[in-house]
């Protein structure tokens, strides 16, 4: 199998609009690890300030999408002196080169980092052919 063959292919993200009806957000791109083995794909992204209910995991003709919103963290009854976090949103798209097991697909949070389990469909994980004597 060539290594073009096995790499997940970025998709390009495009920006917000910005217009007059609307504030122009911050659109992060997540730094991804990805791995894979015989059984499956394993994404490994970044996204600071995200947790499970501001991730949006999508996989569809082959395309998995992560995104996810992060807020910074206000305190009540204190004024912000100085401000670095910033909301905003995470993007990151990948076009998969063989078939997933949707059904299977795993995603966890933790600390802000986001591991997804793509696992192989049947038809995609190599085969040992037997080969008999005649």
């Amino acid at each position: 199998m060539t290594r073009e063959s096995t790499e997940l292919q970025k998709v390009g993200t495009a920006l917000p609009a910005k217009t007059e009806k609307t504030e122009s957000v911050p659109l992060f791109t997540p730094r991804t690890d990805v791995y894979e083995n015989e059984a499956a794909f394993h994404v490994v992204a970044d996204m600071p300030g995200v947790d499970e209910r501001s991730i949006d995991i999508q996989v569809d003709h082959n395309v998995l999408s992560v995104a996810g919103r992060a807020e910074a963290e206000s305190f009540e009854g204190h004024e912000l002196e100085l401000g670095e976090y910033l909301n905003g949103s995470f993007v990151r798209q990948f076009t998969l080169p063989v078939d997933i097991d949707v059904e299977k697909i795993e995603a966890t949070v933790r600390d802000g980092v986001v591991r997804i389990r793509l696992p192989k469909s049947d038809e995609a994980k190599p085969r040992k052919i037997t080969v008999r004597s005649a």
